[in-house]
């Protein structure tokens, strides 16, 4: 069934190609071998991947530093204040983390912001 409909598609491309030659007076030959010519460089195209680039790291901000360096004890804390057979909220975590983030001044804050910028070293990079 594929071959009939390439078929179908070449056949009306060709009787496409026949009426345009005759209206704006061009050789049919030619513009042949020119879409042969353009579908090829469009198969070798796609044929040669790109070359990617590498990801680069994500760092964190101040606030995703704190949040996870506190995240395990709010749960924790949150979990404890539940009634038997509830469950905690989704994003419970979160909204605590982020409220309590909220409740910190200005100077704590710029710490966790600054940790943030600096680049941590891990243990191979600090012996090699």
């Amino acid at each position: 069934m594929a071959n009939q409909i390439n078929r179908a598609v070449l056949a009306t491309r060709l009787a496409d190609m026949t009426r345009l030659a005759e209206k704006f007076d061009f050789d049919l030959e030619e513009a042949k071998k020119f879409l042969e010519l353009e579908e090829a460089q469009k198969k070798a195209g796609k044929k040669e991947k790109k070359e990617e680039k590498p990801k680069r790291a994500h760092t964190k901000s101040g606030y995703q530093i704190y949040s996870d360096s506190i995240r395990a004890d709010v749960t924790a804390e949150l979990k404890a204040d539940l009634e038997e057979g509830q469950k905690m909220a989704r994003g419970a975590t979160q909204k605590k983390c982020g409220e309590m983030w909220k409740a910190l001044d200005e100077e704590e804050r710029e710490m966790w912001v600054q940790r943030a910028k600096t680049p941590e070293v891990s243990d191979e990079e600090d012996d090699g």
